[in-house]
């Protein structure tokens, strides 16, 4: 009864083709493939499982950056309207196709989630850091799993979607800093929502060199199709 009372107030709606009944719609859905071209991290040359290369490899290297999805298409539209309008069912919603897709968010079972931190500037004006409510979702997923909010901006930053390759390298610089938690022996998964050069991930990877974490990866919900 309540179900039906909250179909008639809140009707959903596919975000793909406006069908009445689904944020994501079966056809649609169909239609959503998940990434299959996973790449390292340090280089951005593809790697089975997204597996750092050898030669790659630098003490505060993860062991593995996973892609769930290209930043594609209605993947696009779903990442765009939760980091800018607040429609965070919309990640749910993604998590949940994926896992229907496939099973290899399985590989981090026992592991803590770890959002990307926002600016300050940016937290204020939107009221949320999106990257939060992600982790929240892949902890209600990924079985034997937590968030922990562990890492901080130490500074305000340009927006990286408005610089070159370059300047977003130099703009992330020293830009995140870590609390003083310990997280000895802990399986640490970095997580964003969207991969385009890999300049925060690996400065964040950066923050945590030298904490005596048993594993780290890095996880996001999207990878740009320039990566």
């Amino acid at each position: 009864m309540l179900e039906s009372i909250e179909k008639l107030l809140f009707p959903k709606f596919c975000e793909g083709c406006n069908k009445f009944g689904q944020l994501i719609c079966n056809d649609c859905a169909n239609k959503i493939q998940i990434n299959t071209q996973q790449s390292c991290l340090m280089c951005g040359h593809p790697n089975p499982g997204g597996m750092t290369h050898k030669i790659c490899s630098f003490s505060y290297s993860p062991q593995q950056t996973y892609s769930l999805f290209r930043y594609e298409g209605l993947i696009k539209k779903i990442i765009r309207k939760g980091k800018y309008k607040g429609v965070f069912t919309l990640y749910k919603e993604a998590i949940n196709l994926f896992t229907k897709k496939s099973n290899n968010l399985s590989i981090f079972e026992n592991s803590v989630f770890v959002p990307i931190p926002i600016s300050k500037n940016r937290l204020k004006k939107r009221g949320y850091n999106q990257v939060d409510k992600i982790c929240e979702y892949l902890t209600q997923t990924v079985a034997n799993t937590q968030k922990l909010d562990l890492l901080i901006r130490t500074k305000n930053t340009l927006p990286q979607y408005s610089l070159s390759r370059e300047d977003r390298l130099i703009n992330m610089q020293g830009a995140i800093g870590m609390k003083n938690i310990n997280i000895t022996n802990q399986n640490i998964v970095i997580v964003d929502d969207i991969l385009t050069t890999g300049a925060t991930l690996r400065e964040a990877c950066k923050t945590l060199k030298g904490t005596n974490y048993k594993s780290l990866s890095c996880l996001t919900l999207s990878v740009d199709t320039a990566y």
